[in-house]
């Protein structure tokens, strides 16, 4: 039995070996990374640790900070398997960045358009980069990654609103998920 950290979530080994087999790291697209494999996901926190069991190995391009951790345990966010999906794509994304060795053909937002992500932004507002230069920042392994790619899903409370921050690692074609919760301030809020 694996115990999540200090979370309630429990997961036994051939469970977990199970979803390991069923989602390949050669898989191309989440509809046949989870063809017949149907997980109740209740919570951000359950998405969140999900995807950090499947594709957030030490070899994995997808890294996932304490931060973001810690912002999804947090979030109220009532549409989780959304967030699953994203980290799954963003899963996919720092597979496809590694291999290509950075250069994918195309932009971000025109990749992620075109695999079905929506509300995906390259950066934050200087605005917000000035009042609120601290949220839009973290540290990992000694080293700062900012906060400028993002998914925004959904709009105006907690519970209707969540962010997924990343940065990508040029030394190590890696993406870094920087942050997975409630929307980050800005001008707005």
């Amino acid at each position: 039995m694996k115990k999540l950290r200090k979370y309630k979530y429990t997961i036994s080994d051939s469970t977990l070996g199970s979803l390991r087999i069923a989602i390949r790291p050669e898989v191309t697209s989440t509809r046949s990374a989870r063809a017949g494999l149907r997980l109740p996901i209740d919570s951000v926190a359950e998405a969140f640790l999900l995807a950090k069991l499947l594709y957030g190995s030490a070899e994995s391009p997808l890294v996932f900070t304490k931060r973001a951790e810690d912002s999804a345990m947090q979030s109220p966010f009532l549409r989780p398997e959304d967030v699953f999906r994203y980290l799954e794509h963003l899963w996919l994304f720092a597979n496809r960045l590694r291999d290509s060795k950075g250069a994918i053909g195309k932009t971000y937002g025109e990749y992620f358009g075109s695999n079905g992500l929506g509300g995906y932004r390259h950066a934050v507002s200087q605005t917000a980069l000035g009042c609120y230069a601290s949220q839009y920042t973290t540290t990992h392994e000694g080293r700062v990654y900012r906060c400028d790619h993002h998914f925004t899903l959904g709009a105006r409370c907690a519970n209707t609103c969540l962010s997924i921050h990343f940065d990508t690692d040029p030394d190590s074609r890696r993406v870094i998920v920087t942050h997975c919760g409630r929307h980050l301030s800005n001008a707005k809020t």
